[in-house]
């Protein structure tokens, strides 16, 4: 899970990076006297979705990370100390490896 939130995190600044970079182009192209008004733009909805998506997409990168921190936990699985062990001998020798008669089965 940490390694899925730092590529949150750097995908989201990666997007964010170029978003705003065009934001800036616009906003200074908009307040330079020197520019025709037919080539001044505004900000439109795509900046605004850029930046919405970054926003999630570093939040969920922190959220990965920090739930990847509080869930370490390590397992042990061991096999009960009374588990018959198999013998590889008896298998490949045709006889049957049980520990119960016949007759003791239903």
């Amino acid at each position: 899970l940490l390694t899925s939130g730092i590529t949150f995190i750097v995908a989201g600044i990666t997007v964010l990076i170029p978003v705003s970079w065009t934001a800036n182009n616009i906003i200074r192209d908009f307040y330079n006297p020197l520019v025709n008004v037919a080539q001044k733009r505004e900000l439109g909805d795509a900046l605004y979705i850029g930046w919405a998506t970054s926003l999630s997409l570093i939040a969920g990168g922190i959220i990965l990370c920090c739930s990847s921190l509080q869930n370490e936990k390590t397992y042990k699985y061991s096999l009960p100390p009374s588990a018959p062990s198999y013998n590889l001998r008896q298998s490949l020798s045709g006889k049957p490896s049980s520990l119960y008669s016949k007759s003791q089965y239903v």
